[in-house]
């Protein structure tokens, strides 16, 4: 998975990643006390290739915007037990 950009954001940003082999992919953002606040996708089974249009509008997935802070990016390909994660800063 690429770094999201612009990093830090506001109010969106872009998510770049890579699926090496056919899998059930999530995508979930995590904020710094580990609570999960957006599933950007779950389970979701993709194809090999490059996915570069996943946007983060800076919503929780209840539609309230997020405070200011660190957050994680977890990117998890279930079918090889891959798992990334990468810090993104939102600036308001």
């Amino acid at each position: 998975i690429a770094q999201n950009y612009p990093n830090p954001f506001n109010p969106s940003t872009r998510i770049s990643f890579d699926v090496a082999r056919e899998s059930k992919i999530s995508l979930e953002i995590y904020n710094m006390l580990g609570q999960k606040i957006r599933t950007l996708i779950d389970d979701e089974r993709l194809q090999p290739g490059v996915y570069d249009q996943i946007i983060w509008d800076s919503k929780d997935d209840s539609g309230n915007s997020i405070a200011n802070g660190i957050y994680y990016l977890v990117f998890t390909a279930k079918d090889y037990n891959f798992r990334q994660v990468r810090k993104m800063v939102f600036m308001k």
